[in-house]
């Protein structure tokens, strides 16, 4: 399957392949690899989790900030 580049009437011009209806494996997603173990090996960073009681400060000062103005 490819990604239509530029028009229909463009495509059939270059004698690119088309087909009419949808084919049995249209939708089938070839892979040439397969996963490997550290395809899925992901550490958590904490510097970028903020917990509910950090939202909670951080909207009471926004809050703040915003009757202050």
């Amino acid at each position: 399957m490819r990604i239509l580049n530029g028009t229909f009437s463009k495509w059939k011009n270059e004698n690119r392949k088309t087909e009419k209806d949808e084919q049995k494996d249209s939708w089938k997603r070839l892979r040439s690899t397969t996963a490997g173990p550290d395809d899925f090996a992901y550490k958590l960073d904490k510097s970028k989790v903020v917990d509910y009681e950090q939202i909670v400060k951080i909207g009471e000062a926004n809050e703040k900030k915003s009757i202050d103005q």
